[in-house]
């Protein structure tokens, strides 16, 4: 089961689909220094929580500080 699955919309409008087992991987890939990380302002962002609750957002920076919120 993974905690975070998030489709969004690259630079060169293509859907980009990534699964993370905990929030905290996906928090802790934008906080990194790598260079393959999704851009804070890629838009078009669908996350689903648990596989099963599903909410959008306008872009991955939103979706990124709901994550930091909810793991307070």
């Amino acid at each position: 089961m993974k905690d975070l699955i998030v489709n969004y919309e690259n630079e060169n409008g293509q859907m980009i689909k990534q699964e993370y087992d905990r929030i905290f991987d996906f928090t802790e890939e934008m906080e990194s220094n790598k260079a393959d990380i999704p851009m804070l302002d890629y838009g078009n962002v669908t996350a689903t929580f648990f596989e099963k609750r599903t909410k959008n957002f306008d872009t991955i920076d939103d979706l990124y500080h709901h994550c930091v919120e909810i793991m307070k």
